[in-house]
């Protein structure tokens, strides 16, 4: 196969991570916090680099405290700390949005560079390329 068709099907699959990553974040965000400045929506941003040969860096940028919103606990959901206690077995959880994400992508994209390249694939690249030239 061809370099550049390799190099494109790594491009390809780092905007489909980045943009997955972005579409779960923001689901999650959504779902877990009520925020009042939206800083942690609108400061996050991926980026795909093409690099030299098969060399790929997707660069995900976002507010510091992202991070320690996901290690943070979630609040209690009763006042009676007896039934809470009962209901979750005394764990608190945390907001999940920025681990779980990250690295369920992360373990995709390996996936998908490891066995994702059929030749398929490779001739749909080999097609947009060419009519990309022309």
């Amino acid at each position: 196969m061809d370099s550049n068709i390799k190099v494109e099907f790594v491009i390809q699959e780092l905007e489909k991570i980045g943009v997955s990553i972005n579409n779960d974040q923001t689901r999650s965000i959504k779902k877990y916090l009520h925020f009042r400045t939206g800083h942690l929506m609108n400061d996050r941003t991926f980026d795909v680099d093409k690099g030299r040969f098969m060399d790929g860096k997707l660069t995900i940028t976002h507010p510091d405290y992202e991070r320690f919103l996901d290690i943070k606990k979630r609040p209690k959901s009763s006042q009676n700390v007896a039934d809470w206690k009962k209901r979750t077995r005394g764990k608190l959880k945390s907001y999940p949005i920025h681990n779980r994400i990250i690295m369920g992508n992360y373990n995709q994209l390996g996936y998908n560079l490891l066995y994702g390249l059929t030749d398929e694939v490779a001739k749909g690249i080999k097609n947009e390329l060419h009519n990309q030239t022309i």
